[in-house]
C-alpha cells in the first residue's frame, strides 16, 4: 500500500491567501444616520449569515473582522460621536475589549448585543460594562453572553421600554446593580454565572413570562420575584437548591416536581425526596399485562405540596418564639435550609451550645489546614 503523502495532503487542503484589509476603514460605511451597526467574526463558510442578515436588516452596516488583521478592533473610539437613528447595535465573537467609546446618546437604540469576548487568540476580553450611556430610553433587548464580566455596574437603572434581559455564560456572582425599573421585562435569562443568591432582582415583575437561572451556586430561591397568580416558564436545573419553598405557583411546582426533580442537580432534603419517591407507586407485574405501571399517589402529593407551604425564615422564627410548636420535620427543614443570614438570626437567639446551631454551623463551615474556620 502507497504510503500517504501527508505534505501532500496538506498542499491540497491549503486555501489562496486571505487578503487582509486595512484596519483605519474599518468603520468607513458608519455615519450618524446608521440605524443598524452589526460586528462579527465570520469565516467564509459561514458567509450565508451575512446574506440572511442583510434579509433582516437591508440597511444594516457589517463589519466582519475576519476581513482585517488581528487586534484591529480594540475598542469603538472610531464611531461618530452622535447616532441618533441607530436600533441596533450588535459586537459578536468581537476583540474588544471596553465600550468606552460608546456613543453616549442612543435615544432610537432597541438591541444591545455582546457575545463572545473570551477567545484566546484576541488581545481583549470584556470585563466590564463601563462606558455604556446613562440612558436607553428604547431599549427592548440587551444581552450580554460569553464575557468574563464580574458585576452588573454600569447598566442603567431605567430601562422603561426592556421586554428580554439576557446576561448568560459571564462570571456574575450577584445581582447588585440590576435595573430597578423595568416595568415591561418579559423575558430574564441570568443563567450559567456563579450567583448565589437572587437578591436585587426586582419583587415586581407583572409581565415576566420566563425566568432562566440555571446553572449557578443557588441554595436558596430567596428573593425570587413574586408570581402571584400566572405560570411563568421557570429554568432552575443545576443549582446546589436546599429548599424550594419560595415557589408559590402550584403550575411551577408541578414542572420541578413531577419532571425535573431527578435530573436537576439539586441538593433537597432527603425527607423530601422520599416523599417523591413514593409519589408514583409501582404495581405489581401480571400475566394479562406484563411489565410494571406506575400510578400516581394523591395522598402523597397532598403532603409535597404542604412540606414546603412555609418559607424556611417563617419556620426559624417560629421556632425563635416557641420552640415547642416545631414539629420534626420542620426542625430537620430548619437544620437543612438554613443559609448564613438565617444562621445569624437564629445565632442572636440562641445559645452557643444549642445542637440545632452546632448542625447549622458544622455544614455551612469549612475547616482551614490553618485550624481556622470560615463560612461559606
Amino acid at each position: 500500500m502507497k504510503k500517504m503523502d501527508l505534505n501532500e495532503d496538506k498542499r491540497k487542503l491549503k486555501k489562496p491567501s486571505h487578503i487582509l484589509k486595512d484596519p483605519k476603514y474599518i468603520f468607513d460605511e458608519v455615519n450618524e444616520n446608521s440605524s443598524h451597526l452589526l460586528i462579527n467574526y465570520i469565516v467564509p463558510k459561514m458567509a450565508h449569515h451575512i446574506i440572511t442578515t442583510k434579509k433582516l436588516y437591508p440597511d444594516a452596516v457589517i463589519v466582519n473582522l475576519y476581513d482585517y488583521p488581528e487586534g484591529s478592533l480594540n475598542d469603538l473610539k472610531d464611531l461618530p460621536d452622535e447616532m441618533p437613528h441607530l436600533k441596533t447595535l450588535s459586537l459578536l465573537d468581537t476583540q474588544i475589549s471596553n465600550l468606552n467609546y460608546i456613543p453616549k446618546n442612543l435615544p432610537s437604540l432597541r438591541t444591545f448585543a455582546i457575545r463572545d469576548s473570551f477567545f484566546t487568540s484576541f488581545k481583549g476580553s470584556l470585563k466590564s460594562l463601563k462606558g455604556l450611556p446613562t440612558k436607553f430610553p428604547s431599549l427592548e433587548t440587551f444581552s450580554i453572553h460569553n464575557c468574563p464580566i464580574l458585576t452588573l455596574e454600569n447598566i442603567p437603572s431605567s430601562l422603561p421600554k426592556l421586554k428580554k434581559f439576557a446576561v448568560v455564560g459571564c462570571l456574575l456572582k450577584n445581582l447588585r446593580n440590576f435595573p430597578t425599573n423595568v416595568p415591561n421585562l418579559k423575558e430574564l435569562s441570568l443563567g450559567s454565572n456563579q450567583l448565589t443568591s437572587l437578591k436585587g432582582l426586582p419583587q415586581n415583575l407583572p409581565h415576566l413570562k420566563k425566568l432562566n437561572v440555571s446553572g449557578n451556586e443557588l441554595s436558596s430561591l430567596k428573593s425570587l420575584p413574586k408570581f402571584i397568580d400566572k405560570p411563568i416558564n421557570l429554568g432552575l436545573t443545576h443549582n446546589p437548591l436546599r429548599s424550594l419553598c419560595y415557589l408559590k405557583h402550584e403550575f411551577t411546582l408541578k414542572q420541578i416536581y413531577l419532571h425535573e426533580f431527578k435530573r436537576v442537580g439539586f441538593n433537597l432534603n432527603p425527607r423530601f425526596l422520599q416523599l417523591l419517591k413514593d409519589y408514583c407507586v409501582p404495581i405489581e407485574e401480571t400475566v394479562e399485562d406484563p411489565g410494571v405501571i406506575g400510578y400516581y399517589d394523591s395522598n402523597v402529593l397532598t403532603k409535597i405540596k404542604k412540606y414546603y407551604e412555609k418559607p424556611t425564615i417563617e419556620l426559624i422564627e417560629q421556632f425563635i418564639s416557641k420552640s415547642e410548636s416545631i414539629n420534626e420535620e420542620e426542625l430537620d427543614r430548619i437544620i437543612w435550609e438554613a443559609d448564613l443570614e438565617d444562621r445569624k438570626l437564629l445565632e442572636s437567639h440562641l445559645p452557643k451550645d444549642s445542637p440545632i446551631l452546632q448542625k447549622i454551623n458544622q455544614r455551612l463551615s469549612i475547616n482551614l489546614s490553618s485550624g481556622l474556620k470560615i463560612y461559606k
